[in-house]
């Protein structure tokens, strides 16, 4: 876990242009620690773990209701993949998901 953040991730999809902005305030103004736009209609706002369950009770408040709601781990520095080794990374990744002992499944592969 040392080479990963712990946070927590609140993300909407489909933000109408409209709402985009007043979603953004209201994020910012409840705390988060980053705001990404990686879609014209996606927004992720990551905030400290503690703070999560204030952050998106407040933006339920606002009246915005996310899409998805969890703790994440975030790498800190991303590790590059060789094309001959993307493959067989992928194969293992998706066997780790598909047990049903795994819950969740972090890596730092770019």
């Amino acid at each position: 876990a040392h080479k990963f953040n712990h946070v927590g991730q609140i993300t909407f999809y489909n933000v109408d242009d409209d709402k985009s902005d007043s979603l953004a305030d209201a994020a910012i103004t409840l705390g988060v620690e980053e705001v990404d736009n990686p879609d014209e209609k996606v927004w992720e706002f990551t905030c400290n773990p503690k703070d999560l369950n204030a952050v998106d009770s407040g933006l339920k408040e606002a009246g915005f209701e996310a899409d998805s709601v969890s703790l994440r781990m975030i790498p800190l520095a991303k590790v590059e993949v060789s094309e001959d080794k993307t493959e067989a990374l992928t194969k293992f990744l998706e066997t780790l998901m598909e047990n049903e002992d795994v819950e969740d499944v972090y890596h730092d592969a770019a």
